[in-house]
C-alpha cells in the first residue's frame, strides 16, 4: 500500500484541482472531488494510519482522523461539510460503510469501495503521472512556449501604444496563454474520469 500512497501524492495536485502553473483549475475542480474524499479513505487503511483507526467503530475513520490522512497525502479536505457528503453519498452507491455512535460517526471502504479506488488509481494516476511528470516532449513544448511569451512580453513593452495595436493586430494571440499539450492530456484525463463515475 505505500507504493499506493505515494502514487495519490504524486497526482494531488491534480486531485485538488490545481493545474501545473499552481493556479486553481476553476471549471474543473469538482471533478476530483469524489476520488478525493474516496483515496483518502483509501489510504487510511494503510498500516501506517492503524493508530487512527476507531475501535469502538468498527475500526473504521471519523473525519478528524481523515484530514490528518489527508494532510499526510496532501489533499484538501473539508471535515465539516464536504466530506460527511460525500461520504453519505458512496454510501448509497455501497461503496462506504458508515458506523454510528451518539457522538461520532466512522467510515469505512467497503469492497466496491475499494474496487472503485483501485480502477481510479489503474486508469487515472498513470495517465496523470506521465502527463505532468515524465513526458520530456512536453517539457521542451512548455520551455519553448515561456521562452517565446517572455520574449514577446519585453519586446511589447518597449513599444508606444500605436505600435503596440499594430504588433498585436499582425500576431493575434501571442501574448496570451495556449493550452500546452500538457493542458490537452490532463483535459482527456478529465473525460476518462468521468466515465468512471
Amino acid at each position: 500500500m505505500d507504493g499506493k500512497i505515494a502514487e495519490i501524492r504524486e497526482i494531488s495536485n491534480e486531485l485538488n484541482g490545481i493545474t501545473s502553473y499552481g493556479s486553481l483549475r476553476d471549471s474543473k475542480t469538482n471533478i476530483f472531488k469524489t476520488p478525493r474524499y474516496m483515496l483518502t479513505l483509501y489510504a487510511a487503511s494503510d498500516l501506517i494510519f492503524e493508530d487512527l483507526q476507531d475501535k469502538y467503530l468498527e475500526n473504521s475513520f471519523t473525519l478528524p482522523s481523515l484530514t490528518k490522512v489527508a494532510r499526510h497525502l496532501r489533499l484538501h479536505f473539508d471535515r465539516s461539510k464536504t466530506g460527511p457528503k460525500k461520504y453519505e453519498e458512496q454510501m448509497e452507491k455501497n461503496r462506504v460503510n458508515i458506523f454510528k455512535t451518539d457522538s461520532r460517526t466512522g467510515y469505512k471502504l467497503s469492497e466496491d469501495g475499494y474496487k472503485y479506488c483501485e480502477k481510479v488509481l489503474s486508469r487515472l494516476a498513470p495517465d496523470l503521472k506521465v502527463a505532468m511528470n515524465n513526458n520530456p516532449d512536453i517539457e521542451l513544448y512548455t520551455k519553448k512556449w515561456d521562452e517565446e511569451n517572455t520574449k514577446n512580453t519585453k519586446y511589447v513593452q518597449t513599444l508606444s501604444s500605436e505600435e503596440f495595436q499594430k504588433w498585436h493586430n499582425a500576431n493575434p494571440g501571442k501574448l496570451f496563454r495556449q493550452p500546452t499539450e500538457n493542458e490537452a492530456l490532463i483535459e482527456k484525463m478529465f473525460k476518462k474520469f468521468e466515465e468512471l463515475e
